[in-house]
This record gives structure tokens, C-alpha cells and sequence, in this order.
């Protein structure tokens, strides 16, 4: 069972997202929420963290991992290392790994609606007090409203998403566009417990990744903002994201709202997003040319984008396959970027996937490509000289620094040592020696495209 920890007022204003903080000397410094969750979360150490629930809770949630319908549960206690945090909400998240032996969760510590607990006759919201209302609408996890935990379900060496992560947050260093932090969701590992209430065992679940959600924290975060148009590409049978007019469909172009819920269609937040999402796709159909395409796409954003994808062997993607990755309409800009998500099919993982990301040329035929699928966002950007160039100029800067450096390498060895160190013998035996010598080779022959330029 969870042991009660009583928090100081000091530790009371971190859990809520304040933004002052003491150091060790004792001086107050100011901390943003990105900053704090950097500090204390996405820090580079293996966390522990532990649901505290009913069994009950937790067997219906699992039992329900086809229905993606299905309510969220309450979940009695959370914690992160020592840290408490009692009436959250949790949910199984994925497409189609959400039945996999090894579940994938999401977590809300402000959610008190259409939370759900199991009894012996079914299901029943939860009835908190006003009290309890109040503070759980005022919870936050170092600034974070909400996390997920993600089993990589595609990657046996359980890396791949923290590195992929790191190489789009040192493109964003080296040509930084947003407010306040890069491109992409942040990655931590973390050891998951799970205990039931009445019951001091707790049992092993694995080790998961703790990720950022794209949620109104993470927007309000980058772009300084937590109002205006999110769009998930989703490819399926009903058509795919690349920007061709006759191809729109609100199930491809998946519109949500900043909360990272779906928009239902008819609703006013829905309409007044397809018009920005159609009023997009006439722009660049109709738009050419350097000044044209900047008054409505940023830019910067979609060369990060594109470079981060390329050093990663990010298929699984909006530019890739026409999945996963994320369309942000940036009120206070007035233009369009792009948001990294699910990077785990990356860095040589379904390594013939990849070439994906290996068509057409960007200067000649020995050089770092562009995918062969067409994409009119794509097209267009590389269509013009000069942002071609920025983009050769960014890749040249990431091969001559962080991507070539020693520093690089020895962080592949340091996460590979921290999951194998961290993990039982059972688990271990998963992550074999072969998986991430992998990760060297596809990162090498990388380096070896890079060098033509």
C-alpha cells in the first residue's frame, strides 16, 4: 500500500505549477512550467511510479481495452517517486496496441466528470465532495495536468522514443521556433507498480515511458497560447493527409480541441476549425513561393519537422505514412506548424519502413532524400531554394554537432545501461545487445547520407 506522504507548502506549490522555486543557496528563482517539468520529470532518471486502485478498477479497465468508449476509472492514489496525488483518472490509450499484454495508460489529475468506479452491480460515476472538487481541479504533476505511460510497444530496446525525443529538442536548440520548447512531446523512464486498496502487495508492471499528452498545458507551453486548431493526421481507409482538396475528410483530418479531446462535427468548435483546415489546404494549393508560404506556414517548425524526421527514420508519420503527427493552428501567429507524436517506430525499427523516408532528392542523388509518397506541405516548402538551403544549412549544423559528437553516442550507451541496470532479469533478457547495436547502425549510416552535403 501506498505510504501517506504530507506535503510541504513548498512541495504543495510545485504539485500545482507555481513558478517560483528555492534552490539549495536558498535564492527564489522563477521557473516556467516547461522548466519545472524539465527539472523534476523529463531530468534523465529512471522514476517510480504506482497506481493505488480497486481491483475491480483496474481489472474493468483492462477488460475493456477493445471499447474505446469506455469510461474512464478512478484510480485511489498516484505516485511519482515520493509524491502523492490521490482521485485521478486513468484510461488505456493506443490504436492498436491498446490490447496488448502490456497496456498503455493515460492519466488526469484534474478530471472529477465521467470518472467511473467499478461495483459489483456495474459501473457508477464517482461522487466527490466540493472540497474534493475544488482540489482536484487545482492538481498538476510539476505543471502537467495529465501524463501518459507508454510501453513502446514497437521498440524492444525502450529507448528509441527518449532519443528520438532528444534529437528533435536539439534540432529545436538549433533553430528555435516555438516559445518554449521544441517540436515534440518529452520523454522519462519510470518503473510502474500497481497496488490494490486493502492490499500492502504491489506488483511489477514494467518499465513504461512517462511522456508529455498534447494537451492545453503542452500548447500553452510552446506556443504561449492554449486556444486555436489542433489536427491529428490519421490515415485510413477513408483517405489519407496530404493536403489534396478532394481527399478532405474529418476522419482523416482528426480536429480536437486544445484538451485533446475529438470535436464532434456540427459543433461550433468543430465548424470554425474545418474552415481554418480547408482554408489551409486552398492556401497551398493555390500558394508558391517564399513570401507567400510564410504568411500562413511556419516555417522554422516544418524545417525542424523534416530533419527531425529524417535523423530519426520517423515513417510512422504525417510525412511518411500520413499518420500520427499533429497540425497546430498558432492563433497568436496566424500560421501553421507541426507537432511530433508516437516515435517509437523509430532509429531502425521496421528498418524497410524507413526508406520510406528515402525517395525523390533535395540536391542530387547521393544526398539526404524526400519521401517518394506525395505530400502538397512538403512539396511546396522544398519547391523554394531558399528554404531548401535552410534546411541543407540545419542538417550540416546537426551533423557537426550533436548528431556526429561523442556525446551522442555515449547517451545511447548511458539509456541502454539505465534499462538494463534498472529492470529484473526476466525483463532484461528483452532488451538483448543486438537490438541496440541497431540503433549505431542506422544512426551511422545516417552520418554517412549527411556527409554529402
Amino acid at each position: 500500500m501506498l505510504k501517506k506522504i504530507v506535503p510541504s507548502l513548498a512541495l504543495l506549490s510545485l504539485l500545482m505549477g507555481a513558478q517560483t522555486f528555492a534552490n539549495e543557496e536558498g535564492d527564489v528563482q522563477e521557473l516556467s512550467s516547461f522548466e519545472l517539468s524539465q527539472q523534476e520529470i523529463f531530468n534523465g532518471e529512471v522514476h517510480e511510479v504506482e497506481l493505488h486502485i480497486k481491483d475491480r478498477n483496474f481489472t474493468r479497465l483492462i477488460e475493456t481495452c477493445g471499447d474505446r468508449e469506455a469510461p474512464q476509472r478512478h484510480v485511489a492514489e498516484f505516485r511519482f517517486n515520493d509524491i502523492v496525488i490521490p482521485n485521478i483518472a486513468i484510461k488505456l490509450r493506443g490504436n492498436t496496441s491498446r490490447c496488448n499484454v502490456k497496456k498503455q495508460f493515460k492519466l488526469n489529475f484534474k478530471k472529477t466528470k465521467n470518472v467511473y468506479e467499478t461495483t459489483r452491480h456495474g459501473s457508477a460515476p464517482m461522487q466527490y465532495t466540493d472540497e474534493e472538487k475544488a482540489r482536484i481541479k487545482e492538481q498538476k504533476l510539476f505543471g502537467l495536468k495529465g501524463i501518459s505511460l507508454r510501453s513502446s510497444a514497437n521498440d524492444d530496446t525502450m529507448i528509441n522514443e527518449v532519443l528520438a525525443s532528444q534529437i528533435f529538442s536539439q534540432i529545436h536548440a538549433l533553430n528555435p521556433t516555438f516559445e518554449s520548447g521544441p517540436n515534440v512531446y518529452r520523454v522519462a523512464l519510470a518503473k510502474l507498480y500497481v497496488s490494490f486498496q486493502g492490499s500492502n502487495e504491489r506488483d511489477y508492471k514494467g518499465l513504461y515511458l512517462i511522456t508529455e499528452n498534447i494537451d492545453e498545458t503542452f500548447l500553452k507551453q510552446r506556443l504561449g497560447k492554449k486556444t486555436g486548431t489542433l489536427v491529428k493526421a490519421r490515415f485510413n481507409a477513408e483517405g489519407k493527409v496530404d493536403f489534396a482538396p478532394q481527399s478532405f475528410n474529418p476522419n482523416v483530418y482528426d480536429i480536437k480541441t486544445f484538451e485533446g479531446k475529438d470535436v464532434d462535427p456540427g459543433d461550433e468548435e468543430f465548424v470554425s476549425a474545418e474552415i481554418l483546415v480547408k482554408d489551409l489546404i486552398e492556401k497551398l494549393n493555390q500558394s508558391s513561393g517564399e513570401e507567400e508560404l510564410a504568411e500562413f506556414l511556419d516555417i522554422d517548425s516544418i524545417l525542424n519537422y523534416a530533419l527531425g524526421a529524417h535523423l530519426t527514420g520517423h515513417w510512422d508519420s504525417l510525412w511518411g505514412n500520413y499518420n500520427n503527427d499533429h497540425l497546430v493552428y498558432n492563433e497568436k501567429t496566424g500560421k501553421w506548424g507541426l507537432i511530433v507524436w508516437d516515435l517509437d517506430n523509430t532509429i531502425g525499427t521496421y528498418a524497410d519502413a524507413g526508406t520510406s523516408l528515402l525517395g525523390y532528392d533535395i540536391q542530387h542523388e547521393s544526398v539526404l532524400r524526400l519521401p517518394r509518397q506525395p505530400n502538397l506541405l512538403f512539396d511546396k516548402v522544398f519547391a523554394v531554394d531558399s528554404f531548401k538551403q535552410r534546411y541543407i544549412d540545419l542538417a550540416i549544423k546537426a551533423r557537426e554537432g550533436f548528431y556526429g559528437s561523442d556525446a551522442f553516442n555515449e547517451s545511447i550507451v548511458n539509456l541502454r545501461n539505465q534499462v538494463r541496470s534498472h529492470v529484473p532479469e526476466w525483463e532484461r533478457q528483452i532488451f538483448t545487445r543486438v537490438k541496440y547495436e541497431r540503433i549505431f547502425y542506422f544512426k551511422n549510416a545516417r552520418l554517412d547520407a549527411l556527409s554529402g552535403l
